[in-house]
């Protein structure tokens, strides 16, 4: 696989401003390591501009833009990586941290939407203020190569989502 040894973000949302994905990809450059690859799942009106905004950053060959996928594609995806990431500015509940936590993510995302209803920072996520890429940046930081912290929220994770599913 091309991204043996890389540590594997993954991100699922569509391609639009709310979402943030700009965010995103500045924290990215922001950490500065080529061992950390960004898998980008959803498709959107931004697709182009984003692939354009990597390339000027220059991390274009650390993130995969996947667009639409299938169900199978998207879980596998969630299955193999290490940490799910969202940099979105708001959301009302945001089904896919559900997802995140029944793959036993890790998870890093902002602190404003539905989503602080179920995510503490600490206990099975690490949240930051939105439009705030170095604060994204420094919360994927502090997770690398921290096992004994992400094990925790991989617990956490799966534990939880258990008591937020009908």
């Amino acid at each position: 696989m091309q991204w043996q040894n890389t540590f594997q973000l993954v991100s699922v949302g569509r391609l639009i401003p709310r979402k943030a994905h700009r965010d995103l990809l500045e924290a990215l450059a922001l950490l500065g390591r080529s061992d950390i690859h960004l898998h980008l799942i959803g498709d959107g009106p931004l697709a182009a501009p984003l692939r354009a905004y990597a390339g000027r950053l220059g991390i274009a060959q650390r993130v995969t833009f996947h667009g639409a996928v299938d169900e199978a594609s998207k879980w596998r995806l969630l299955r193999t990586a290490d940490c799910f990431v969202s940099a979105s500015l708001y959301e009302g509940f945001g089904m896919v941290f559900l997802e995140a936590m029944y793959a036993g993510l890790p998870i890093v995302a902002t602190d404003q939407g539905g989503q602080t209803d179920f995510l503490a920072t600490g206990e099975n996520a690490l949240l930051v203020p939105p439009q705030k890429p170095e604060r994204l940046a420094a919360a994927l930081t502090s997770l690398l190569g921290e096992e004994a912290l992400m094990g925790r929220m991989r617990e956490c994770n799966l534990l939880k989502v258990q008591t937020l599913t009908i």
